[in-house]
Order: structure tokens, then C-alpha cells, then sequence
């Protein structure tokens, strides 16, 4: 029955007596057919909200897997179309074997439901030698993974964690690691990496199977062949062994190569494939918790050895610009990988976040250098330049070069970590480990490339050890203020830091260097002024001949650099602590200031060893004691003193801790403009880690209340 209930007279109103007159023409019509009129009514009014939602006719948009793989699927090619989703099935061990490309515009989905499902795709077919490489879109000699336009990734395995440190001395024949935290999804029959930390063990890292585990204690399924003795570093931290899980339920891979390193003559057929990533519309990926493993083909060289394919790297997203921002790549290893690990190259916004990378071939985490000038032309644009890239506790472990290839192709100057050019980039909590190549190969790198360039770094609570070569090798000439915050390096085979090139203005604060091979630091570059190079509050102990090297520079400096504040608990069997062999004719400048030797001793004359100097060489010294001497013109002669020392020499800022997650930046947002590095306080007092302004969360308008009619016009209809 319906009813009209009003308790004021209706008002002379066209528009409520056009309602009226619809209400009293469907009073006039049968009960049903008037529910017939307010069903069509409720559809046309609601469609336009439907379709805006995108939540009927949007299969994506509702979840819903257009195609579903389940068991074990064999194809020659996968296309996954814009508008279509392609899942594996969650509650099924499920591997998809692909003999060529497969091509993703919409959306690739690999989710197992839980930790006892798997997830594999692998390609079958890539011939490594009929690769092409280079280029912005797939090539089908190129067999790989390729996710163009807004196709998008959901590549999500079971939480766990990366890699941790073992507390632990493990000895040979040791079955029982003890982590400094309890792991998240660590499971018997988990493939764990343990990497070497004793004196001159470069490559004694090994591989073990977890038979059981319990709280933050794992046990091995056989006896260690080498031992990994905990390190007791002269800051009073005990550190111990990384050990990396690198087992996940979620597999991305080519091939095993069967040879590695190809000759001229050899050819891995089937091989290694790739993961291209190219994004030409707003596709934030989830990529988490995945082992990536068998990509990035390599090729016989004709100079001798064999090379990269370039651009067919293991995780590699090329020139997608703003399109990934707020992309977090998160407990992936990649391992067994022929060249770079995870390349985000110009493509902006990237986290990597608690990653392994295990026995690659080349730099592991890298992007394109500055490309070189035309002849005559001098800071051309960089078009790889790549913003906003976070590396956070990031491993790298077995970085390796070819023995057999040109020193001048890769091996020299390789790295773990290639720090290139870009704005407002970061790597903390990080670690190098067992980097081999050619002379001044490291586990953080600095290039020479990327002089004319924007190319700042945030540096903290970063550690390296056991390479064969240098812990930081920085070859630049610039006007930016770098800084090297609470960065430790012990037992590499070369120098814990390589500084040159000639002259600039890094700063390093609060480092520990612990018994590196050659010598702690060796200081090529020559400081500019205001500032000037800082090496301040250290803490060293070592083996070597000499704490530090003053080599030789090819420019001019125009300020002192400061070496303030350091405390050395052990030196090499000759109790020499400065080696001063500056062989070109440029003079060099420093001022070692409060230096406290083992026992309390003073940095005296006798710690000395002087072997070539330049003309106009002043090297002061500043006792703590309130005396001071210098070297100059080949002779040492006291001075009066010049500075003072702080009874507190440690004002670097607190260390950081591990970030919290921010929410997800919106892909497409624009990079804002960078603002520029305070410079640092003098006096040795660390310039604080720049901290990003949030975004403010935008707060809803809320919708106004509207204004009800007056009381002569209130009507209420009830059926």
C-alpha cells in the first residue's frame, strides 16, 4: 500500500508538481510492473558509478585471471594482452616452460597461496649467442621476459627474510649457526649462502642445506669446510658471517649455461635468459620474495674472454622514467647471473630492499655510466641519469670478473655497488662481500664517469670486507660535498678507502677500518677549499705496513684536507702508521690532527716512512698534548700548534636505523627539483643526513550538507 504522508500544504513549486504528477501516474499502475519501472530506474542510475569503479566491466580491475596455469604447462610463446591477466594457479605447484618470449601489456600474476606451493616460469630456448641485445622493444632472438606499455607484474612469494649475521665463530666442521635475529620463513631445506670473513679468504664462502631450525638458531645439514670467525673491530662491535637464504617458492630462470664464461668458440644453447622491464604508462610491480636465477647471457669476446649482452641484464628496468615509481623490489635473490643483478636504469623511485645478489658476473647493483662527449664537447647531458633509487640492507655476495677478458673490459675498477649519477639516491645498511676483478675493484664505487654530473650519493651504516682489492674506490673531480658516514671495512686484500682522483671534497665520518691488506687508506686526491676533504673519528687497527698512504696527486690543492680524531689500537710489524711517497710534482697538503696511537701514544716523526715528496709538500701534525710539528721540504721542524682537539671526538649523528615503510608513492609524479647539500659545520663536525619532507596526506573536502527545504515544502513517500 502507499502512502503520502505531509503535514504542510505542498508549495507552488513547477518542479514539485511535476514530481507529484509522476508519483500519481505510478500509483495508477499494478504493483508489479511498477517494480519493473524502479528496477530500470536503480540500473540506469547506477551504471555510470559501475563503470567509473571499473568493477563489472574491468576484469583486471576486479582480480579476475582471464587465463590460469596450473601443473606443469609447456608453450612456445606467452602474449599477455592489455586487458588481460594471466595467473598461475595459487593452490598448485605450477611451472610454465617457455621455449620463447613472453610478452607482458596487461598482467603477469605468480601468488602461491602459501609457502608448500611453487611458482616457476622458465625459458627453454635462449640461444645465448643469437642474442641481439640493446634497443626499446622486444626482439625475439632475445628470449626473456618483457613487460611493456602498462603491463605489470605481481610476483609474490612467501615472506622471508634475506639474509642475516650470524653471532657465532663457525669453525670447520661447524653444523650450527647462531643469527643475530630470528628469520621469517626460513624452512628446513632451505639453500643457505655462508660468506668468508677470515684474513685473505676471498672465495671461501659456501653453500649448505638447513636440516632443522629453531628460534634464531640454524642448523646445517653437513660440517662447514672453512671456517668464518667472528671479527672484533675496533669500535668495540664483534660482527660475524652474512648468511643469505636463497631458496623462495617463486622462480623466475633461464637455463643453466654449461659454460659460464664462454670462449669465442663456446655458445650456452640453451642458456641464460632476462627480465626487461619498460613501462610506458604508470605500473607500480610488486616483485617480492622471488628467486631470479640463470639470467643475463654472456658472449664469446674476440679481444679474449667473453662480454655482456647489453641490456639483457637479471631484474632490469630500462627508461620506464616516472612509470615504477613506488615499485619495491623486496627479499629477491638473484644468483647464478652472467652479468648485473638489479639495473634500474633511468627509471626513477625504485626500492631494493633486503635483496641478495649472489655470484654475478660484473657490477651487481648498477645502472648505465654517463655516456661519453662528442669530440670537443664537455658536459653533455647524461641521459641515465636515475632519481630517488634506495638500496637498503642490500647484499652482494661473489662478484666476479673473467679471468680470461681484458683487464680494461670489466675487470678493473669493478664493483659491488657502481654509484652513478643521479639525484637524491641512497644506499644504507648494505653489504659488499668477496668483490674479485683487476686492480681497484671494490665493493662501492665512485666512477670516474660521472664528473660533470649530478652525482651525490646518501652513504651510511654500509660495511665491506674479504675482496680482493679495495673496500671504496673513488676516482672524481668535482665541486659536491660527498658524504661517507659509519662505514666499515675489514680484511679486504687492497685498502679499505681509495681516494682520488685530484682534487674534491669528500667526507668521510666515523669509519672503522679493521686489517685490510695493503694499507687503510690510500689518498690520491688533493682537497678543494671551502670545504675541504674531511677523514674524521676514526677507528683503525691493521696489519699492514701503513694506516695511511699519502700517494701522489696530479693537481694542485687549494686547501689542507683534515685527518681528525683518529684512534689506531694496532699497527704492522714496522709501528709506521704514514707512508708519505707523493711521486708527481704536485705538492700535497694535509693537517693530522689528535691522532692516539696503541697504548695513548702520540703520531710522532718515527712513525713516519718518506720515500718521495714535491716541492711545497706541508704535512702538519697536531699532537694532543698541545705541541705540533710538520713535514716540509723533505725535513721534519716543529710548529706551534694550530688547532685543538674536542674531549668528545664523535659528533657524527646517531646511527640510522631501518626505515619504516612509507606508503606508495603515486607512479607519473614528477622528480621535484633537488636542493642542495648544506655544507658541513668546520671543525669536523658531520653534515646531518638530509631527511626528504613528507608529502602531506591531502585531506578529503567533505561533501557539504545540503540545505533542507523549509518546512512548507517537506514531503515524505512511503510504499
Amino acid at each position: 500500500m502507499v502512502k503520502i504522508l505531509s503535514y504542510h500544504p505542498i508549495e507552488k513549486s513547477p518542479t514539485l508538481i511535476y514530481i507529484k504528477k509522476i508519483w500519481e501516474y505510478l500509483k495508477s499502475l499494478d504493483a508489479f510492473t511498477r517494480l519493473m519501472v524502479f528496477t530500470v530506474a536503480l540500473i540506469v542510475l547506477s551504471t555510470p558509478f559501475i563503470v567509473a569503479n571499473r568493477q563489472v566491466f574491468n576484469p583486471r580491475a576486479a582480480g579476475e585471471c582471464t587465463t590460469t596455469y596450473s601443473g606443469n604447462v609447456t608453450l612456445s610463446k606467452l602474449d599477455v594482452a592489455s586487458n588481460q591477466t594471466v595467473c598461475f594457479e595459487p593452490n598448485v605447484n605450477t611451472t610454465v616452460e617457455i621455449s620463447g618470449n613472453a610478452i607482458v601489456n596487461g598482467v603477469l600474476r605468480m601468488q602461491p597461496a602459501n609457502a608448500g606451493i611453487s611458482h616457476t616460469l622458465r625459458f627453454t630456448g635462449a640461444n645465448e649467442n643469437a642474442f641481439v641485445g640493446g634497443g626499446m622493444d622486444p626482439i625475439a632472438s632475445d628470449v626473456g621476459l618483457w613487460v611493456m606499455g602498462a603491463g605489470k607484474l605481481e610476483v609474490q612469494g612467501a615472506t622471508k627474510t634475506g639474509w642475516l649475521r650470524a653471532t657465532n665463530s663457525l669453525n670447520s666442521g661447524s653444523t650450527s649457526v647462531v643469527l643475530d635475529n630470528a628469520p621469517t620463513g626460513w624452512l628446513a631445506g632451505d639453500e643457505v649462502l655462508i660468506v668468508p670473513t677470515a684474513t685473505g679468504a676471498f672465495d671461501a664462502g659456501e653453500t649448505r642445506t638447513i636440516s632443522a631450525i629453531s628460534g634464531n638458531t640454524v642448523t646445517l645439514n653437513s660440517g662447514l669446510s672453512n671456517s668464518h670467525p667472528t671479527v672484533s673491530l675496533p669500535d668495540g662491535r664483534t660482527l660475524g658471517a652474512e648468511v643469505a637464504n636463497l631458496t623462495r617458492n617463486v622462480r623466475i630462470e633461464g637455463m643453466k649455461p654449461a659454460n659460464p664464461l664462454p670462449t669465442i668458440s663456446q655458445n650456452n644453447n640453451p642458456g641464460r635468459s632476462h627480465i626487461f622491464i619498460r613501462n610506458t604508462s604508470p605500473a607500480i610491480h610488486t616483485v617480492k620474495y622471488a628467486a631470479i636465477r640463470y639470467m643475463a647471457p654472456r658472449k664469446g669476446d674476440p679481444d679474449g674472454g667473453s662480454i655482456l649482452v647489453l641490456g639483457r641484464y637479471a631484474l632490469h628496468f630500462h627508461m620506464s622514467n616516472e612509470n615504477n615509481r613506488g615499485t619495491v623490489v623486496e627479499g629477491v635473490v638473484a644468483r647464478d647471473i652472467g652479468s648485473h643483478a638489479f639495473v634500474p636504469h633511468t627509471s626513477h623511485g625504485i626500492t631494493f630492499r633486503d635483496t641478495v645478489a649472489y655470484n654475478t658476473n660484473g657490477d651487481a647493483y648498477w645502472w648505465d655510466p654517463r655516456p661519453g662527449c662528442p669530440e670537443g664537447q664537455r658536459g653533455c647531458p647524461d641521459p641515465n641519469l636515475t632519481n630517488d633509487i634506495l638500496y637498503d640492507h642490500a647484499l652482494a655476495a661473489y662478484v666476479n670478473a673473467d679471468p680470461n677478458s681484458p683487464l680494461g673490459k670489466g675487470r678493473n675498477r669493478m664493483s659491488a655497488f657502481r654509484l652513478v649519477g643521479g639525484l637524491r639516491n641512497t644506499v644504507r645498511n648494505s653489504v659488499a662481500v668477496a668483490v674479485s676483478g683487476g686492480r681497484d675493484s671494490s665493493g662501492y664505487h665512485w666512477p670516474e664517469s660521472e664528473n660533470p654530473v649530478p652525482n651525490l650519493w646518501i652513504f651510511e651504516d654500509n660495511l665491506v670486507h674479504n675482496n680482493r682489492a679495495d673496500g671504496i674506490f673513488g676516482w672524481q673531480n668535482d665541486e659536491n660535498v660527498h658524504t661517507i658516514t659509519r662505514y666499515t671495512a675489514y680484511r679486504n686484500g687492497g685498502s679499505g678507502i681509495e681516494l682520488g682522483a685530484y682534487t674534491n671534497r669528500y667526507q668521510f665520518f666515523d669509519n672503522v677500518l679493521f686489517e685490510n691488506g695493503q694499507v687503510e687508506l690510500r689518498l690520491k686526491a688533493n682537497s678543494h677549499a671551502n670545504p675541504n676533504q674531511k677523514f674524521n673519528n676514526f677507528r683503525v687497527a691493521t696489519l699492514a705496513p701503513y694506516v695511511l698512504e699519502i700517494a701522489e696527486s696530479n693537481l694542485p690543492p687549494s686547501a689542507p684536507a683534515e685527518l681528525r680524531n683518529w684512534n689506531i689500537t694496532k699497527l704492522g710489524a714496522g709501528n709506521k702508521a704514514v707512508w708519505i711517497h707523493a711521486t708527481t710534482k704536485q705538492p700535497r697538503e694535509m693537517d693530522l690532527i689528535c691522532w692516539a696511537l696503541p697504548g695513548g701514544a702520540e703520531l710522532e716523526q718515527s712513525n713516519f716512512t718518506v720515500t718521495d715528496w714535491s716541492p711545497g709538500t706541508v704535512i702538519r701534525v697536531q699532537r694532543r698534548n698541545g705541541t705540533a710539528y710538520q713535514f716540509t721540504n723533505g725535513t721534519f721542524s716543529s710548529i706551534p700548534s694550530f688547532t685543538t682537539c674536542t674531549v668528545s671526538p664523535s659528533t657524527a649523528p646517531t646511527p640510522t636505523p631501518t626505515p619504516t615503510r612509507t606508503p606508495t608513492p603515486v607512479p607519473g609524479t614528477p622528480t621535484p627539483t633537488p636542493t642542495r647539500t648544506p655544507t658541513p659545520v668546520p671543525s669536523g663536525v658531520p653534515t646531518p643526513t638530509p631527511t626528504k619532507t613528507p608529502i602531506p596526506t591531502p585531506t578529503r573536502t567533505p561533501i557539504p550538507t545540503p540545505t533542507p527545504l523549509p518546512p512548507s515544502g517537506l514531503q515524505i513517500w512511503t510504499l
